[in-house]
């Protein structure tokens, strides 16, 4: 029984012997106590002062004193208005110490026999990672690890989207201007070389937008301060000719966005999708070309942030099953087609709204691809969960989805579940693919590992390593941080990525929680060498840093299954500073090496270790490698 439990019950024990009242026991309120108070447990009293037995304080004394009497695991307490600070013993703590067993502490089975699809990553192939993309990975395989770790059978899904309108702008402007360049011929790496192209092609219809309004009689400098005007930049003159620009063409009724669908580059993208669902050669060819290119660039990336996959679903296969469904709810009167040809939904009466799944000219739309996928898996794995890893933008779409797949019959579609987490920013603001603008995954993977070897060569300990190993430590550093960083946040939390506060040695960060690893395996190694003696369970007096010690690792095993499901590996990250934290403040306050004696040496070592152990572990969950030197 945990000791939680038994206080509970010692609790409803208590008001029922000297107070005659019957309670439940989960309503018996408890927490950590607050580190401004002596204590371990926390009972809050106030809600029992309504069952018409004294003031808060009267009932705290009263459970104190019976809880120090019939438990041996209480010692101490004290009371605080409304709350009532427990502290456990001494003899508890050692007990709680010597009987753990590590596999079984770093494990639950909470999951055990159910089945759980995450898919995460998912990215399009007309462009390589970005930051944006990195929370995602992050994110997905870190919730993954920490399922796996709660018992569940995990299979960590990838959708590539590998067909559409955007890769087809991609293809556009390579077929226009490639001149038979290749990844290799210009040294650029596969992902980057194609997405040149994808910007590249918003330039051309930028340019031929230009170009019409320059046709329809409008200035070329007015027409180009409205395709590429700056706002603050602009002079006095430049505003009131773009002023002058916009009234005009409201008058004649003339809309931008209408001019850009209507461009040569976009009447060609939409050409070459019809062409590619029609399986014309040189297009599919092309396509494949592009998308290999990609899809080198991207394993490259996923290598290097210790990203893995059991399976790869692609658009481009699982948009004809999502079509097939379509069809069978035409049948079943779940869709119905408008006069144009396109196939809608109506969601009204549910709250939602109405939602075309395909378009007129008869081409699939990212939902009819969603459809397919989520049939082709169910029919494959017959999983009990399936977790989506994207965006909170796409909230709206995924309830669309989840609607569409229940009233097509799919009893798994209870099981499906959006991880809606909040966009990455930067302190200029959001990212913009098509302009060139995103902060690109491998170039900020390079800035944060620069960093690192900055501050690790001003402030750390790194004698003795080879050049080699080195370059393998900051890379390890480097991606830890970076992915400590935003896996710190709570998913639904939007953020600012700052690279410098990233890396800070003594920050709330992922260096600081690997410092204090790799300084627990110091201890580690040097009692190793000294050959120091003793027997840890001689040892009988605790200090302060010690006690919080174990009351941080107590709490791992709650916090392990609350983070699954929860879905949120901030918990996990905040346990690991926690520890981080609370070891450092235990090794400046109590010596190991030279210790007391070589019974508080033995068990400070043994101690040590454990804390090398969850730290080790808890930073694994989040997909973070932790040094042995740093």
């Amino acid at each position: 029984m945990k000791t939680e439990q038994k206080i509970r019950a010692a609790v409803v024990q208590c008001l029922a012997d000297q107070f005659q009242k019957s309670v439940d026991p989960e309503t018996i309120s408890l927490s950590e106590t607050r580190k401004e108070f002596p204590g371990d447990i926390t009972v809050t009293t106030f809600p029992l002062a309504k069952l018409g037995i004294g003031s808060p304080e009267k009932i705290g004394e009263s459970l104190g004193n019976y809880l120090r009497e019939n438990l041996s695991e209480v010692s101490e307490f004290n009371v605080v208005k409304g709350f009532l600070n427990i502290s456990l013993s001494e003899a508890y703590w050692f007990d709680f110490f010597h009987s753990i067993k590590i596999e079984d502490f770093v494990r639950s089975e909470v999951g055990k026999g159910q089945k759980v699809i995450v898919e995460f990553s998912s990215p399009n192939t007309n462009k390589p990672l970005h930051l944006g993309h990195l929370r995602n990975n992050f994110l997905g395989d870190s919730v993954s690890r920490i399922l796996a770790a709660n018992g569940f059978e995990v299979i960590k899904a990838c959708l590539y989207n590998d067909r559409g309108i955007a890769i087809c702008k991609s293809m556009v402007a390579f077929r226009r201007e490639a001149n038979g360049a290749t990844p290799g011929s210009t040294g650029k790496k596969p992902d980057h070389f194609v997405v040149d192209y994808y910007v590249r092609f918003a330039s051309m219809v930028i340019e031929e937008t230009i170009a019409e309004l320059v046709n329809l009689g409008f200035e070329e400098k007015a027409a180009t301060l409205l395709l590429q005007g700056k706002g603050k930049d602009l002079t006095e003159e430049d505003k009131a000719a773009l002023g002058q620009i916009k009234s005009a063409m409201k008058e004649r009724g003339i809309e931008l966005d209408q001019l850009k669908e209507n461009t040569p580059a976009m009447k060609e993208a939409r050409e070459m999708l019809l062409e590619w669902e029609a399986g014309q050669p040189e297009v599919i060819a092309l396509w494949k070309k592009l998308n290999d290119w990609v899809y080198e660039g991207f394993k490259a990336t996923y290598e290097r942030i210790y990203v893995t996959f059991d399976h790869l679903y692609y658009e481009s296969q699982t948009y004809l099953t999502g079509n097939d469904l379509i069809a069978e709810g035409l049948e079943k009167g779940v869709f119905f087609t408008k006069e144009d040809g396109s196939v809608w939904i109506d969601l009204t009466a549910d709250k939602l709204d109405m939602k075309v799944v395909r378009r007129a000219d008869g081409t699939s739309m990212y939902i009819t691809q969603d459809i397919g996928t989520a049939e082709s898996r169910a029919t494959e794995y017959g999983m009990n969960k399936s977790v989506y890893v994207v965006a909170d933008e796409q909230d709206y779409h995924f309830k669309v989805l989840f609607l569409i797949m229940k009233k097509l019959g799919r009893e798994w579609a209870d099981g499906m579940y959006h991880l809606s987490y909040g966009m990455v920013d930067l302190p200029s603001g959001r990212m913009k693919s098509r302009e060139g603008t995103v902060v690109d995954a491998d170039d900020l993977l390079n800035v944060v590992r620069d960093a690192v070897e900055v501050e690790t060569q001003e402030k750390g300990r790194i004698e003795g390593l080879s050049d080699q190993q080195l370059q393998e430590l900051y890379e390890m550093i480097g991606v830890g941080a970076l992915k400590f960083f935003i896996l710190r946040v709570k998913p639904d939390k939007r953020m600012v990525f700052d690279p410098e506060e990233s890396v800070n040695l003594y920050g709330d960060t992922g260096p600081f929680v690997s410092y204090a690893h790799a300084r627990a395996r110091s201890i580690l190694r040097k009692v190793d060498e000294m050959g120091i003696g003793g027997e840890s369970r001689k040892y009988a007096s605790l200090a302060d840093a010690e006690k919080s010690v174990l009351r941080q690792i107590a709490k791992y095993p709650d916090l392990l299954v609350e983070a699954a499901q929860k879905y949120d590996p901030s918990l996990i990250a905040a346990f690991a500073l926690d520890l981080a934290k609370e070891f450092n403040r235990m090794v400046h306050e109590v010596h190991v090496l030279r210790a007391e004696n070589p019974d508080a040496s033995r068990f400070r070592y043994e101690l040590s270790q454990l804390v090398a152990e969850l730290i080790r572990h808890s930073m694994g969950l989040l997909g973070i490698k932790v040094p042995d030197q740093m």
